[in-house]
Formats: C-alpha cells, structure tokens, sequence
C-alpha cells in the first residue's frame, strides 16, 4: 500500500490574542490533503512569530527553547503514523489526531478486538443479549486463537494481517481440525465479520477480509416429535418427580412454541385473559425482540395450574421451575430412553414440535403460527411447514371421499 503524504506545520491563531497579546500556536497535521488542527498549549507574541517559517524568530534562548519544543511535536506524528500502521489502523490526519490526544482504539491484534467485543456483549445479557450467545462467541474466540497459535505460531495477529487468505484458512482448520459441521463453522464465520465490520467502522482496517467470500447453510433436517410420540410422554408415569417435571417443562413447549430462554423467564405478568375469557401468553422474544401471543390450550394451562405453588416459582416470580438448560438436555434423553423413542432431542425440540405436529399439520394458518411464534419474517416459520404422513392420510381420505361421491357409479371390472 502506498504510504500517505504526510506534512506538519504549525501557525498562530492571530484573530484570537490572549489578555497578555500572546497568540496560541496551533499544531496542523495534514495526511493526503485532509487537515486537522490541535493546539500544541504554547503561546507566542504575533512580532515573535515567523509565519512563513511557522516558528519563533530569531536566536535568543526562549526562542531556540521553544523551536525545539515544536520539533519534538513534529516528530510525535511520524511516530503515529508508525504507531497506527503497526496496530493496523488507518493513517490519516484524523486517526492521528485521536491518537495524540488518546482518544483512538488502540488494539493490538485481532484477538484483543473479538475479547473486548464479548466482554460489552457479556454486559448486555439479561438487558437485550442473551447468554447462549455471548457463550458462542466466546467458542468462537477461543477457535480463532487456536488457529492463530497453530498456523502463525503468534499470540495474536495485527487487524492490517487480516486478510481474505486468514478467513480461508480459518474455514479449512475449522472443518478439519475442529471438525465442526458445514452450518456451525459458517456461524462461526458471521459471528467473527460482525468482529471485523467493527474494526471497519472505525477505520482500523483498510478493506474488508470477507469481501469475495460466500459460504451457503446445508439444509437442516430438524427434530420434533409426532402427535404420537407426544401423546407416549405425556402419558408416562415415570415414577419420578425430577423427569416428570422436566416433561411437564418439554410439553410445555411443545404445546407453546416457546424456546428455552423464554420459557425460563416467563411470569405471571405474561399469561393475559382474552376478549372471550381465553387464556393467553404475551412476550417478548429474547431472541428477536419480536412479540409472540400464544392461545393456551388446556395442557398448558394445566401444566402452569400445576406448578403455581412450587416454591422455585414462588421465590423465583416465575410461571414454571425451570432449571438450567444442560440439565434439561440431561433428562430429556432419559425420558427418551424410557419412552421407548428412538430421538435425540434437546430443549429446542418443543418448539419445532409446536411448529410442526401441533399447529401447522393440524391445518393452522401459516400466518397465525408465525405470529404465535414471534417470526418477524414468515419464511422463517416455513421451514416447519413439513408434511407428515398422517397429513397426507387425511388428506387423500378427503379426496376419496369426494370421488366416491362423485363417481358413485365408478367400478373396477
């Protein structure tokens, strides 16, 4: 990259004299043709000052003092400039500005950038971020420190160094060495550019490593339950109150559509009465900010009945005893297992079962599934409009039915 234009002078603020009659002597930085001024906290007296010179006249002590001064200043921008480059931030007057006054970023590498960025992310859980993902970018951190350590044997790595050639080559090692799939390394990828756009934004790195990339989602074939392996569940006596409880939980979801974070934090402000005396969930998603209003069916509505006077609910101001998601996980296995139902199921399966078998194979409007499940865009609820063999049954019985009717006459000779 060619190296700017860099030149420094410095003049007098004649139109604005100080009490004593001194003026201020002002500090301009120019890179490429763009200026910046600061003020370099010196004054002289404008018969003092040589303006085609930008110094002090003459040979006394005071002026050689002072000449001196300014040249040290002089000098304090070429090493910002050396500064800026080696941090990989862009050289112009305004960065260099900012950096004399201390106001620039200043990062090292790369790694401290995606640090400082969880750490502000990790501030916001609870207020408008979630945990699951401030967890996933700290996964994705930690891969991309790996990287750096295997393939350039550094600690870190200079944001200018970012280039397309970096990203390739932590798309490989993270297929290869981390043997990710396909979906979770490009996830990987979109969280670590949110990273890059801002050292973008801020002018830290000259042009963007992504550029010129594409990387495709596979399709994924999600997991639910059908209505009869809900209906096995739901029936079970398993004998036990922890995994009846995390049944209770799971059904709950299944019948809501809700997803972990949400169910989690529901609260009796978000169960509302409708206009014909229905029950009904109001809340925001955590996930998408998007307002959901889900009908509660009579499951559901027995399930919180249930629990009301549990004492995690109680103490916790919560509708249901939820524990944490990794034990979930733990238990919804086991309850698989003594189900009899041969599914790896985790937490999230609720709710694609809601979006599959409860609703959208029992003839719910598209429209109306999506506005239960808090989807901004109805693409995203199309992805659980699957046909199920059942559906299909039915639907070919009605078809049946309408020949037999119509073709009364209609034999097979």
């Amino acid at each position: 990259m060619k190296r700017p234009t860099i030149r420094v002078s410095f003049a007098i603020r004649r139109g604005r004299t100080l009490k004593n009659g001194e003026a201020t002597i002002l500090w301009r930085i120019t890179v490429n043709g763009e200026r910046e001024e600061l003020t370099t906290n010196r004054t002289i007296h404008p018969d003092n000052w040589d303006r085609d010179k930008g110094k002090s006249k003459g040979y006394s002590h005071q002026a050689d003092r002072l000449n001196e001064y300014l040249k040290k200043k002089e000098l304090k921008v070429f090493d910002a400039e050396m500064e800026l480059d080696r941090q990989g931030i862009p050289v112009n007057a305004r960065n260099i500005k900012d950096y004399l006054q201390g106001n620039t970023k200043v990062s090292s590498g790369i790694l401290e950038l995606f640090a400082d960025h969880n750490k502000k992310f990790y501030e916001r859980v609870g207020i408008d971020r979630s945990k699951a993902t401030a967890e996933r970018y700290e996964t994705g951190l930690s891969h991309i420190r790996e990287y750096i350590q295997r393939e350039y044997k550094s600690k870190d790595m200079p944001l200018q160094s970012i280039k397309h050639e970096f990203i390739e080559g932590f798309y490989h090692f993270l297929l290869t060495q981390r043997k990710c799939s396909n979906n979770s390394t490009i996830k990987y990828l979109r969280n670590f550019r949110k990273v890059i756009r801002i050292a973008l934004n801020n002018e830290w790195l000259h042009s963007d490593p992504f550029r010129n990339t594409s990387y495709r989602l596979e399709p994924v074939n999600r997991t639910f339950l059908t209505d009869i392996e809900l209906g096995l569940i739901w029936r079970k006596d398993f004998g036990n109150q922890s995994l009846e409880r995390i049944r209770d939980i799971f059904v709950f979801c299944c019948y809501t559509g809700l997803a972990f974070s949400d169910v989690k934090r529901l609260k009796k402000e978000n169960l509302v009465q409708g206009i014909e005396g229905d029950m009904w969930i109001r809340i925001q998603r955590q996930k998408t900010k998007q307002p959901s209003e889900i009908f509660l069916m009579d499951i559901p509505r027995g399930i919180i009945q249930k629990y009301s006077d549990h004492p995690d609910c109680i103490i916790k101001d919560v509708v249901l005893p939820v524990p944490s998601n990794q034990k979930m996980n733990m238990y919804l296995k086991i309850i698989m297992d003594l189900s009899g139902i041969n599914k790896k199921i985790t937490t999230h399966t609720g709710r694609h079962t809601f979006g599959t078998t409860v609703t959208l194979n029992h003839g719910v409007p598209i429209e109306v599934v999506a506005k239960q499940m808090g989807h901004a865009d109805i693409r995203t609820t199309a992805i659980y409009a699957r046909v199920l063999p059942n559906s299909i049954s039915r639907e070919m019985k009605k078809v049946q039915e309408d020949l037999n009717s119509s073709n009364s006459n209609l034999k097979i000779s």
